[in-house]
């Protein structure tokens, strides 16, 4: 028996992709950040901040990496997407928020920034 449904096309509606934030929105987004919260917490969520609009990354890959996925000569993260494939995504054009996290970094041997942003990340901290 045939199914008359079946030589109908369904249209493909199309998903908008969400605009990129302009230069100056991330200026004022990181102004707002030093005025209002403790420069700590204003680095590690610039940094965050940085890193998403630098890479595209999703949530889960940036809550995923590691500090040896960090590539500094070549400005690059090791990610792992959809299916754990593995990748790479750039970092650090524009951001002066990432050498100032490298800088924390070298600083901290205990690595205890890089833990709370993870956390912060991985939702086990509050925002």
């Amino acid at each position: 028996m045939h199914n008359p449904w079946s030589d109908i096309d369904v249209p493909r509606v199309p998903i908008p992709l969400l605009k990129a934030p302009s230069p100056e929105n991330v200026k004022e987004l990181f102004s707002y950040l030093d005025n209002h919260y403790p420069p700590e917490l204003a680095l590690r969520n610039k940094t965050i901040i940085a890193v998403f609009v630098e890479s595209g990354l999703r949530l889960f890959e940036l809550s995923a990496i590691k500090l040896e996925d960090i590539n500094w000569t070549e400005s690059t993260l090791r990610v792992w997407g959809k299916g754990w494939k593995e990748g790479k995504a750039p970092f650090g054009q524009t951001s002066e928020a990432l050498s100032a996290i490298r800088k924390a970094l070298e600083r901290d041997p205990d690595n205890a920034f890089y833990r709370q942003a993870h956390d912060f990340l991985q939702g086990k901290m509050a925002r």
